[in-house]
This record gives structure tokens, C-alpha cells and sequence, in this order.
């Protein structure tokens, strides 16, 4: 005969083995999480980790500089100022005074300076602006949908004189028939020309690349990641009425003054 003692020991076993069956048998594993989609993970928040390079499909890989974030954006320049190539700016191998003009009013190469759209609410706020009429310029089947832009690559020049510039033509004819060194022309270009829009190009992150791409920043009209590229009507835009565009052309100008002192070109 068994004690009250013995018996709540049995009693007690039975249960406990009896509620662990139970809860082997309805316990499952949990169920295997998707991975994450690499597109809409860089369309919330692109990181550009360094060194970066943008691939543009013109001479190879620029380097890319962080310079500030402001309002929900972050802006990289995409010119190279690099001291160790004297004479050479953008896209390589370009001289400072080719990147300026030279004695030719407006034919520089100019500089490009990247924007990416961080927030949410300046990244739709571009994609509503773009959805306009005749504002992009794409290739029927062979761009990214509006709706993954995350960047834009923007192109400026030396303003080029033209109907509305700011240039002051008859002071710059009489500047030009007097004879000036190479740092002089190049500081005068810096200390009277603005500069202008040429053309904004707009893309989607290279997560939402269907194939490998080694590149840090692929970014070319005619790749798969391309939306579409904003033309500016002639004369060129001088949008410094919009302080984000004063403090980044500041910012540049400021790198190329002192990337002008180092060079010997």
C-alpha cells in the first residue's frame, strides 16, 4: 500500500509526463524566415561605404567623398580632386582648365556631385516631381521604375554665357585679350562664373540589380538600374535660389580651389 506521500509523487510524474507529450506534439519549429529583399532594404537607406567609386560608363571609376547630409539627403562629390595626378579633375584625365573652360566660354567638363534621397518624404517628393510630363528622358524597355529611385547624379558646368547668364560678357572679352597664366585663368573662372545645370540622371540602388555588379555605384544612362535623366533647357539652370545647391557648390569649389594650388599643370 502506497503512502499520501508516494501517491502525490506518482500522481505528479504522470502529469508532467503527460503535459511534455502534449507539448512535443503541438510544438512546431518556427517557420523559416524570407530573406531580405537587398532592393527594397537599400531603397529605405543606402549606405555608400568607403572607399566608394562611381561607375559611370565613361572612363572608369570615380571616387566618391562624403561632404554633408541636409534636409533628408545625403551629397557625395563625384569628381576627382586628386593631388597626386597634377593637372587631372574630372572624369581623370581632364586638365583643371579643361574642367573650367579654358579660353573657350563654357566648354568645360564641369563637375558631378551625387545626391542620395534618404528620406522617405524627399525621396517620394522627387518621385512626384518627376512624374510630370516630358520631365525624364529614358529608352523605351530599358530604364528602372520611378518607384525604386534612391540617387541622382547631377552634372554642373561653368555657366556658358547664353541668353539669361549671369556672365558678365563684356567684362569677361576684355579679360580674355590680355595674356594670364594657368592659375590665373583658373582663379578667375572661380571668381566670376557660376555654375549650372546641365543634366540630372536618376537611379534605383544596385540591390535591385538582377545580376552581379562589382562596382560600388553603377550609375550610367543605359544600365539596368538608369530611370531616366533630366535635360536642362538652355540656358543652363542656376538654381541658387535653393541654399542645399549653394552649400554643395560652395563645398566643391572650396576643393577645387585647393586642389588648383597643389597642381603645377
Amino acid at each position: 500500500m502506497m503512502s499520501n506521500h508516494s501517491h502525490f509523487v506518482v500522481v505528479y510524474f504522470t502529469f508532467a509526463v503527460c503535459f511534455l507529450g502534449v507539448g512535443t506534439l503541438y510544438t512546431q519549429s518556427p517557420l523559416p524566415q524570407p530573406a531580405p529583399d537587398p532592393c527594397q532594404e537599400q531603397i529605405r537607406h543606402l549606405t555608400v561605404q568607403g572607399p566608394a567609386l562611381l561607375e559611370d560608363g565613361l572612363v572608369g571609376n570615380t571616387p566618391l567623398e562624403y561632404l554633408f547630409s541636409e534636409d533628408g539627403d545625403d551629397i557625395y562629390s563625384a569628381t576627382s580632386f586628386d593631388v597626386n595626378q597634377p593637372g587631372q579633375a574630372l572624369h581623370g584625365n581632364v586638365t583643371l582648365r579643361k574642367l573650367l573652360g579654358g579660353s573657350t566660354l563654357g566648354g568645360g567638363d564641369g563637375m558631378r556631385f551625387i545626391v542620395v534621397y534618404q528620406d522617405e518624404k524627399s525621396r517620394q517628393q522627387t518621385i512626384d516631381n518627376l512624374r510630370m510630363p516630358g520631365i525624364l528622358a529614358t529608352v523605351v524597355g530599358n530604364h528602372a521604375p520611378l518607384e525604386n529611385l534612391k540617387f541622382a547624379v547631377v552634372h554642373v558646368q561653368i555657366d556658358s554665357g547664353g541668353p539669361g547668364s549671369s556672365v558678365d560678357k563684356k567684362k569677361y572679352l576684355a579679360w580674355i585679350e590680355k595674356s594670364h597664366t594657368g592659375k590665373e585663368e583658373i582663379d578667375y573662372y572661380l571668381d566670376n562664373f557660376k555654375w549650372a545645370v546641365t543634366d540630372i540622371a536618376y537611379f534605383e540602388p544596385k540591390g535591385c540589380l538582377n545580376y552581379r555588379q562589382e562596382s560600388n555605384f553603377p550609375a550610367y544612362m543605359g544600365m539596368a538600374n538608369w530611370i531616366g535623366t533630366r535635360y536642362a533647357d538652355f540656358p543652363y539652370l542656376e538654381p541658387y535660389w535653393d541654399p542645399q545647391y549653394v552649400r554643395i557648390i560652395n563645398t566643391m569649389v572650396a576643393k577645387l580651389r585647393k586642389f588648383a594650388d597643389q597642381t603645377k599643370d
